[in-house]
């Protein structure tokens, strides 16, 4: 894209969606997010809650960013290009995104569609919120993760027999090395546990964060049992 290079974090063969899911493949997002563009991906990602706070009880809650066409005119002075929209479509560049907004953004594929108000007391119910995103959309996805951790860059994360589904992340950072990010949830038909780890400067999320969440899915049916909710 213009006199810029944008390449993929390694070299694989995907055909569709899914396939980009299971090997993080950054070209295939790359053109899917020029297809979308800006504003697309900002609504989409406001039916997920980035860009806003999820509400939970605790103080000084944080944002993040959510960046759409008139942010970018206002901030570059309408001098940004198109491969400011392919840094975003990976989620690098501009957006901020928390740990928690992550979290809650993947109970879409946990809660049929609705997106969860998280709640800091364990047994309080939490409010779930519609996100318009029709069920087909979320089965698709639901497959790529569920290969992610079967066959893919989330491969380290498969520790023990329950099966876990989620995708790995590697958030480029300016200041040293990557961080690490793996969210995923199990069972994958009716999930009972999702998490979302994140690891400063840590290096590919496959490597690090993908294992961390294996293990405290792990630990959580060893003390509960799989028959917990």
């Amino acid at each position: 894209m213009g006199n810029r290079i944008f390449h993929c974090w390694s070299v694989h063969r995907s055909k569709d969606l899914i396939d980009a899911i299971v090997n993080s493949c950054d070209i295939y997002f790359y053109q899917l997010g020029l297809l979308v563009g800006i504003d697309g991906i900002y609504e989409l990602g406001k039916r997920l809650g980035f860009g806003n706070v999820v509400g939970i009880d605790l103080p000084e809650e944080k944002k993040g960013l959510l960046p759409d066409t008139k942010w970018f005119d206002e901030r570059y002075k309408r001098q940004w290009s198109k491969g400011h929209i392919m840094n975003l479509a990976i989620g690098q560049g501009e957006i901020l995104v928390t740990p928690l907004q992550l979290a809650c953004a993947y109970t879409v594929f946990t809660n049929d569609g609705k997106t969860v108000r998280p709640e800091l007391l364990f047994g309080v119910q939490p409010e779930l919120r519609g996100t318009k995103i029709s069920q087909k959309s979320i089965e698709i996805v639901r497959q790529g993760l569920t290969k992610v951790v079967e066959e893919g860059t989330g491969m380290l994360a498969r520790l023990g027999t329950m099966p876990i589904a989620g995708k790995t992340g590697t958030a480029q950072n300016p200041f040293g090395r990557d961080h690490s990010l793996f969210a995923g949830f199990s069972p994958i038909d009716r999930p009972q546990i999702l998490v979302a780890v994140i690891v400063e400067n840590a290096g590919h999320g496959g490597s690090v964060a993908a294992p961390i969440a294996g293990h405290l899915i792990e630990d959580y049916f060893n003390k509960y049992g799989s028959g917990s909710r």
